[in-house]
């Protein structure tokens, strides 16, 4: 494999108490594919061993999904407006094996995301009218500009619009736990990862610090990543299991370093972006979906390394930003492992336009 180079970029405008303000080394090296591991114990053994799960248990920890929402429209290749009722379906299953969970060693959630409302500008306010369900609100994204500095100097300003997500969770009979809204960042999540991590294949190694096509191009991979995390983190019906999993898996830094306050940074390491041959629920032929990691750190100690499967981020697959799958376990206890499958993903009805008056 070719020895990794990087790009810094620097970035400021977020959230400090959320997200570090700068991220830098991201990081490429040449691609190659996996071979999908032999249907036997020791494969499923390694396979643990590594902190992952077998394809066959998530799809059983799952199967509480159907009464929720089922099935895979097919990618709107053009696009087009996001519409109400875009939706998907996660399922996410986490272990503990280290012994500190009394009769608890797994756990399982069913996350639903549903677009409530149209798109608004960045900036501007968002109203939500649920209807019967009474979901009605005001949100005011959260979500600031974000502003980068690559090595040359040249700052680039990046926002988005927003749109609103009904995030709803279910436990793993697909009982209801909770319901809340969230003003999403609609551009992020609509320019997902899988172009960039495509044309990282074509580049040649190492990266230049005045590669500016490469640098713009991570920089979308940062602003998706962003819009990914924060949808999922601003959302209170998810805070529990936000709470749980990082208890479990998280790398905690030592308490001298936390004494001076927690620094949260984050890596978009495209390190090695590789072919996908797992065959997770929402893989369709010739998806070319590509995984890739990506490593947060907490007070500058590795805290856990986190793998995305992505395809292009088509409707309805856009309200995840293209994300089909991601998965992490703890840096020195593999047996602390989570995973995420996306389980199904529908359209909602396109829009319905005004009749024009009948002529006398």
């Amino acid at each position: 494999m070719a020895s990794a180079a990087s790009v810094a970029i620097t970035m400021a405008g977020m959230r400090a108490r959320v997200l570090a303000a700068t991220i830098a080394a991201l990081a490429l090296a040449a691609c190659r594919a996996t071979p999908p591991p032999a249907p036997d114990d020791a494969a499923v053994a390694e396979t643990h061993a590594l902190g992952r799960f077998t394809e066959a248990e998530l799809a059983a920890s799952f199967a509480a999904h159907a009464s929720i929402l089922e099935g895979f429209d097919a990618p709107d290749a053009a696009g087009g407006a996001w519409r109400f009722g875009d939706r998907a379906l996660y399922g996410i299953r986490l272990d503990d094996d280290s012994g500190e969970w009394a009769n608890e060693r797994a756990r399982v959630w069913l996350v639903l995301a549903e677009v409530v409302s149209d798109t608004a500008p960045y900036g501007h306010p968002i109203v939500v009218d649920g209807g019967e369900e009474g979901l009605r609100a005001v949100l005011a994204p959260k979500m600031s500009a974000l502003t980068f500095t690559l090595p040359s100097g040249e700052k680039i300003e990046r926002s988005s619009d927003s749109i609103v997500l009904a995030v709803t969770v279910f436990d793993e009979t697909g009982a209801e736990i909770g319901r809340s809204l969230v003003a999403a960042p609609a551009t992020f999540l609509g320019e997902g990862f899988h172009g960039t991590c495509s044309r990282a294949r074509t580049w040649g190694l190492p990266l230049q610090e005045n590669d500016s096509e490469a640098a713009h191009a991570l920089i979308t991979v940062i602003t998706s990543f962003v819009g990914f995390l924060e949808t999922f983190h601003q959302s209170p019906s998810l805070e529990s299991l936000r709470t749980t999993i990082a208890a479990s898996t998280l790398a905690k830094p030592s308490i001298f370093s936390a004494i001076f306050g927690l620094r949260l940074s984050i890596d978009p390491m495209i390190t090695s972006p590789i072919d996908e041959s797992r065959p997770l629920p929402a893989r369709r032929d010739g998806d070319g979906a590509l995984k890739f990691t990506t490593t947060l750190t907490l007070n500058g100690t590795p805290a856990l390394a986190l793998d995305l499967v992505v395809v292009e981020p088509a409707p309805p697959l856009r309200v995840v930003g293209g994300v089909i799958g991601f998965e992490a376990s703890h840096p020195s206890l593999p047996q602390r492992k989570f995973a995420a499958r996306l389980l199904a993903a529908r359209r909602g009805p396109p829009k319905k336009t005004a009749a024009a008056p009948e002529s006398d």
